[in-house]
């Protein structure tokens, strides 16, 4: 759960500076915990529908989860081959 105050401890024994206790005993070992911080991160943003909503006003800046309710909605009720051809041909735009 947390980093043993002995690992530091032992470094500074060693004559290891602040920077270079932090770079290569800390991070290292904070690293998969910071990889699932930055995953999760990712995923909150690549599924955002309500921020995009309220600031964007323009299509062409649409994200690609608001385009397709976009398009969907316009339709109607929009076939499922339509919306994911549309989704395939808009995601490889970028």
């Amino acid at each position: 759960m947390m980093i043993p105050k002995d690992l530091p401890d032992a470094a500074r024994m060693d004559g290891c500076g602040e920077c270079r206790i932090f770079w290569q005993i800390v991070f290292p070992l904070c690293r998969p915990a910071i990889g699932m911080v930055a995953l999760f991160q990712f995923m909150y943003t690549w599924n955002d529908f309500l921020g995009p909503l309220i600031y964007l006003t323009d299509q062409k800046d649409f994200t690609l989860a608001l385009g397709l309710q976009f398009f969907q909605s316009q339709h109607g009720g929009t076939e499922w081959y339509y919306l994911m051809r549309l989704a395939c041909s808009w995601s490889c735009r970028s």
